[in-house]
């Protein structure tokens, strides 16, 4: 029988070189040991990884974080087991094989950390469902996104992703891109609140969202060309944190648009 058969949690170890906590991650801020690490080893979540800081300790590190990540959200989403944090915003997943090769010094938790982690992950969990809905704006992980391109490479970081579509079992999600150079301009849209121009018109090519949305601080292209289906508890096992919503009436454009796919 191997280390990951039974249910967890589980706390183990990891090189800090197979952690991005879902950002841009700087080299600088890698440690030279291995990091603490609980492991959820439910089909539920696919073997998740929920990598610890020591925030007093991991002052360089945590300000990294702090400039790509709402603190209060991923403080609120997170489980204290000092002198360790562990943000539920910073877990992804690893395939058995991965894990078994990786993680060293596997062990359970006691009772009580094992009864809180469940609990903060149920409550979790919940928020990620109870804001599912059109319009809504995601951040999931990149490996979660084609693109139209399954084999495409995947980045350590988290992207945007607009819902668009939700059922009972399955959801549509658009892509956003930095890449703007890459939109094709006859379905995709590009927000860019600089923009001078009137208000946002399906018929204009590119399209364009001039409305002035916090969460973007420069131009993105929404890919409406890579709208990608996903089965809605897939989504809700990836998905990192909700973000904001757009416009109703960018909704509809969208729509529009997506009749021309």
């Amino acid at each position: 029988m191997n280390k990951f058969d039974f249910i967890g949690p589980w706390e183990g170890l990891l090189d800090d070189k197979h952690i991005s906590f879902n950002i841009r991650r700087s080299e600088d801020n890698y440690s030279r040991f291995s990091r603490k690490v609980l492991i959820y080893p439910s089909q539920a979540f696919s073997k998740a990884v929920f990598p610890g800081i020591k925030e007093k300790d991991e002052k360089a590190l945590v300000a990294e974080l702090k400039g790509y990540q709402n603190w209060e959200q991923v403080k609120n989403h997170a489980l204290t087991i000092p002198p360790h944090l562990y943000s539920f915003l910073w877990r992804f997943g690893m395939n058995h094989q991965d894990s078994l090769i990786y993680i060293q010094k596997v062990g359970p938790v006691s009772d009580d950390i094992s009864k809180s982690f469940i609990k903060a992950l149920k409550k979790y969990q919940s928020s990620l469902a109870m804001n599912l809905a059109p319009g809504q704006i995601y951040l999931i992980p990149d490996t979660a996104v084609t693109f139209n391109k399954p084999g495409r490479f995947k980045q350590g970081y988290a992207r945007r992703v607009l819902i668009i579509d939700v059922r009972t079992d399955q959801l549509l999600m658009i892509p956003f891109s930095t890449k703007i150079d890459r939109m094709i301009k006859q379905t995709d849209i590009l927000f860019d609140s600089s923009n001078p121009n009137g208000s946002l018109s399906p018929e204009a090519i590119p399209a364009v969202e001039n409305f002035p949305y916090t969460i973007f601080n420069h131009k993105v292209a929404l890919r409406v060309s890579s709208v990608q289906p996903i089965l809605r508890d897939r989504f809700i096992q990836i998905a990192i944190v909700p973000i904001g919503a757009v416009r109703r009436e960018l909704l509809q454009v969208v729509r529009d648009k997506m009749k021309q796919l």
